[in-house]
């Protein structure tokens, strides 16, 4: 519906001066009517132009439009034109609604329906009653809505009105979906959709997309929004602005999948949209998408620049809502004053015509002059107590407003002390989030240092010592007492517990190794690679830069999980005969590469991809980068840089 709408008003804008043209054209055209002797046809013809100006200027000038809407329903009244009378109280309330005075609005469609009823008109029923749906969604009264809303989907339905039936599902659709009753809301507007699809109308093709999109994205359904709201592009126009305003939609779908990179780009293209077609009412929601994306990214920085824009505009629309509320009793003190200068126009008619006829009377009517003047004295006097209490109601209106605007002036010094207090709060915040976020990263290597330093204990004290123990009790068994069979069975225990051993001093070793915590990184490494050079089917090569002082522990320990990780892959999948590892350290970021001149990795390995998970996961932890490339036949080569002095 804001779609449709927003299009309506620049389209508006765009007409007003051809507008003005054809307002010219019509007065002229009524001026020369009115010049015609009373008549059926001279009725008829001021009729026509009357609605036409009632039309035009409801574009340009409400106050306008009303007044022409009157003069139509004085001549509807005095031909009695029942259809056209029902047509003006209607117009009435459509000219209340459009100043955002529903009850007005709602009392005037109230007139138009009783009468519909009285003549049994269903199509004025009809349009009566969809009316009244729209001023009780704008008086945000749904019960009511919903209501009408039934009464008209049926009544349009009965009479096969395909244009009345959208409507009204459009209307019953947004009831449920402001209600959060989004099971019925989907419902009506899927029913939309297939009638508007068979109808082949782009306009309620488009508002259904828009508004199921919008109950998928409220059901956290973000693949079927996302696609709705794709579907929908297609009926609009690059760069329009219901084109932009899809678009910030769209984002805040991927907002929601934390695909935050897609969806920032897309905002920032929409703004420039929407601001160069006059579309700021949209720019808070983007403003707040941006200020979430930016968050989610950790970019405080960005995240309160747009915090503040936010703010600082919705402060703004609260201003222009009570500038509204002073247009509104501005709206309702012109309609009094000027219902006041008629009532005074027609006293002082009045009184010339009781002059009038004062000196045609001759003295045998004395008396009934006198009376009739007591009448016209007494009418006097009631349309002076009348004229005294419209003037006291516009004095009061006046008081209003004048206390409106001082709320007004408060509302805008308080605005900028306010901005300036949440500001603040949110830096605080944002502050005390990281220093929680270092602690827990401290104390969860703290933690897992200490684990490792338990588990490698334990393997090495308790399990190593069992083995070895396990050992001597098989030595103590004599070999040649066992036949050829068991003596095979007791040569391959004799081996699986040495294995087994071994491979447990290994383990230990590489959980928590003993020299990396007392020499470092580099020598450990080279300690790793000199034993693993003693097989000369493959040679590592060790090259460093910048590394004379010690890295932090965390990364240390990180690194060297990750450097063992790589050489095992190497060793197990690589068919290498040669391989280099190369470490630096300079301005600040560690950078370590690893290549091998082997048959290249396979991404469909199921033991190579888990390694690599865990690589990711180390290298993510510490807010570095890693690439790699497997291409086959060509080597492995993986890219790995962390920042040393990350946050």
């Amino acid at each position: 519906m804001k779609n449709v709408l927003l299009l309506l008003f620049l389209l508006v804008n765009i007409s007003v001066f051809g507008q003005r043209e054809t307002i010219e054209r019509l007065k002229n055209e009524l001026k020369k009517i009115e010049t015609m002797p009373v008549s059926l046809e001279r009725d008829t013809l001021s009729i026509k132009k009357v609605k036409l100006l009632m039309y035009h200027y409801s574009f340009v000038n409400t106050d306008s439009s009303l007044f022409y809407t009157k003069n139509l329903l004085a001549i509807a009244e005095q031909r009695n034109i029942e259809t056209d009378i029902i047509h003006c109280f209607n117009y009435f309330g459509y000219l209340y609604g459009l100043n955002g005075n529903y009850f007005m609005a709602a009392q005037n469609y109230y007139k138009a329906l009783g009468m519909a009823e009285k003549s049994n008109n269903e199509k004025r029923i009809l349009d009566s009653k969809r009316n009244l749906t729209e001023a009780y969604i704008g008086l945000g009264d749904y019960s009511k809505a919903l209501k009408f809303g039934n009464e008209a989907l049926l009544l349009a339905k009965k009479r096969k009105d395909n244009n009345e039936t959208l409507a009204s599902l459009n209307n019953l659709g947004s009831i449920y979906l402001n209600q959060k009753v989004f099971d019925k809301a989907k419902k009506h507007f899927q029913e939309m959709e297939i009638l508007a699809l068979k109808l082949k109308d782009n306009d309620f093709i488009s508002l259904s997309f828009y508004y199921l999109g919008k109950v998928e994205f409220e059901l956290k359904h973000y693949p079927e929004a996302h696609q709705l709201f794709k579907d929908l592009l297609k009926y609009y126009e690059p760069k329009s602005i219901n084109y932009a305003v899809t678009q910030i939609d769209i984002a805040e779908v991927l907002i929601a999948q934390k695909e935050y990179k897609k969806a920032i780009p897309m905002i920032l293209e929409a703004q420039k949209v929407v601001q160069q077609q006059g579309g700021e009412n949209y720019l808070p929601t983007s403003y707040k998408l941006l200020y979430e994306a930016y968050k989610a990214q950790g970019n405080t920085q960005e995240a309160l620049k747009f915090h503040e824009k936010f703010m600082t505009l919705k402060d703004s629309i609260a201003t222009e809502s009570t500038q509204s509320r002073i247009k509104s009793l501005q709206f309702e003190y012109d309609n009094t004053l000027k219902e006041s200068q008629l009532q005074k126009q027609n006293i002082e008619l009045l009184e010339e015509k009781t002059q009038k006829q004062q000196i045609a009377q001759t003295r045998n009517l004395f008396l009934l002059g006198g009376i009739l003047a007591l009448i016209l004295a007494g009418v006097l006097f009631w349309n002076n107590r009348r004229l005294n209490h419209k003037n006291q109601l516009i004095e009061s209106q006046k008081t209003q407003i004048m206390l409106a605007q001082e709320q007004l002036e408060n509302a805008n010094q308080n605005l900028e002390y306010r901005v300036s207090q949440r500001t603040q709060e949110l830096a605080l915040a944002n502050q005390e989030l990281i220093q929680k976020n270092e602690e827990v990263k401290t104390a969860l290597f703290t933690g897992q240092s200490i684990e490792r330093k338990r588990v490698a204990s334990e393997l090495h004290d308790n399990v190593s010592s069992l083995l070895s123990a396990v050992n001597m009790s098989m030595q103590a068994i004599s070999g040649k007492t066992l036949s050829d069979n068991d003596q095979k069975i007791y040569q391959n225990v004799r081996e699986m517990i040495k294995n087994a051993y071994s491979e447990v001093r290994n383990i230990s070793h590489n959980i928590m190794p003993a020299g990396l915590e007392k020499d470092g990184l580099l020598t450990t490494i080279e300690q790793l690679l000199a034993k693993i050079n003693l097989n000369k089917q493959l040679s590592f090569s060790l090259e460093s830069k910048g590394m004379e002082q010690r890295l932090p522990v965390q990364i240390e320990l990180n690194v060297y999980s990750i450097v063992l990780e790589l050489i095992n892959n190497i060793i197990k999948h690589s068919e290498a005969t040669k391989a280099t590892i190369l470490m630096i350290n300079q301005d600040d970021i560690f950078s370590l590469q690893v290549k091998d001149n082997g048959i290249g990795l396979s991404n469909n390995d199921g033991n190579l991809g888990q390694g690599l998970g865990n690589i990711k996961s180390r290298i993510e932890a510490l807010n570095g980068n890693f690439a790699y490339n497997l291409e086959h036949e060509k080597g492995a080569n993986f890219d790995i840089k962390i920042p040393l002095n990350a946050d």
